[in-house]
């Protein structure tokens, strides 16, 4: 009998067709487009985050993560500026934040506690939806203007490509399920993953910091493998990123938010698969032994670090 493999380019086109807006009953590897971040994160596969999580604290954190998700308030702020760039004129602010503008008899916004905040936060608890405060709607807003005034940012998103795609693969190496919920992706003849941060200075320096701190080498290296496991040549990765301050002017001195698109090189992508490599071995131990522990129950010997102990004369 004579077998057909699709090739990449079809393969992503019938998987358009087939998952779009689709939450089926049992997930399978494969592409989902436009699936909604609330049903991503009921796919029951090990993502970059979870990852990132056993190396930097322990799976004991990583297992709560995905048991008693909790948003952030850095995460709010990030996942809504997000929401706000991929889904275009189809995202309604209230759809999915509620909206802190309650006033004090000063005019002022009112704080975050007392009876006013608390039957506030019971509403939005009870409507699923993360709270917001007037000048974060601002900023973010702020931020979508500054990122489309930023040239090579919109042209990277005027590109055409696929928004919001999710991927779910098997491991090649380990057999772990995993998932990745891209903000963009671009299949053409030079593919590229688009994905988008706000960050409190994206200055030279600060940027590369950023990414070694927050782990972005990793998500990119997940990304990349997600995407070749299923049958796609290796995308390049690259980072839209914006300040969350405005703190810069453009052409017409306006107040804008400062905006670089960096593209993560081949030395930074093999440290993050590197340490991909060790969280997906220690994933696969603890599944394998159904343990998940956190710190060692022992007590452990300590020191600060040696500039501090330099700064008083100990040597």
């Amino acid at each position: 009998m004579k077998t057909y493999e699709l090739t990449y380019m079809e393969n992503w086109t019938a998987h358009r067709e087939i998952h779009r807006a689709v939450m089926p009953e049992k997930i399978l590897t494969g592409l989902y487009f436009d699936m909604p971040r609330e049903c991503y994160d009921r796919i029951p596969a090990a993502n970059q985050s979870t990852l990132k999580a056993m190396l930097k604290e322990s799976p004991a954190h990583a297992r709560a993560a995905i048991l008693f998700r909790v948003e952030k308030e850095a995460w709010t702020f990030g996942t809504a500026f997000d929401r706000l760039v991929t889904m275009g004129e189809d995202f309604v602010w209230e759809d999915y934040y509620a909206i802190w503008n309650h006033k004090t008899s000063t005019g002022k916004l009112g704080p975050r506690n007392g009876k006013a905040w608390d039957e506030f936060e019971m509403v939005a608890v009870a409507a699923n939806k993360a709270v917001l405060r007037p000048q974060d709607v601002e900023a973010l807003e702020l931020m979508l203007v500054s990122l489309h005034e930023f040239k090579t940012a919109s042209a990277q998103f005027t590109r055409g490509g696929d928004l919001c795609v999710c991927l779910v693969w098997k491991d090649e190496r380990t057999g772990v399920l995993m998932k990745a919920l891209l903000d963009k992706v671009v299949m053409d003849d030079m593919p590229t993953i688009d994905d988008i941060k706000t960050m409190h200075s994206v200055a030279p320096g600060d940027a590369e910091k950023a990414i070694v701190l927050y782990g972005y080498d990793v998500q990119g290296a997940t990304y990349i493998r997600g995407c070749v496991a299923l049958g796609a040549p290796a995308p390049n990765f690259l980072l839209t990123c914006v300040e969350k301050e405005a703190r810069i002017v453009n052409s017409d001195d306006e107040l804008r938010h400062a905006v670089r698109v960096l593209e993560l090189d081949g030395p930074t992508l093999l440290r993050g698969n590197i340490l991909l490599d060790s969280a997906l071995d220690l994933w696969l131990a603890c599944k394998t032994s159904k343990r998940w522990d956190a710190y060692p129950d022992r007590i452990d010997s300590v020191s600060v670090p040696l500039w501090a102990l330099s700064e008083v004369g100990v040597e």
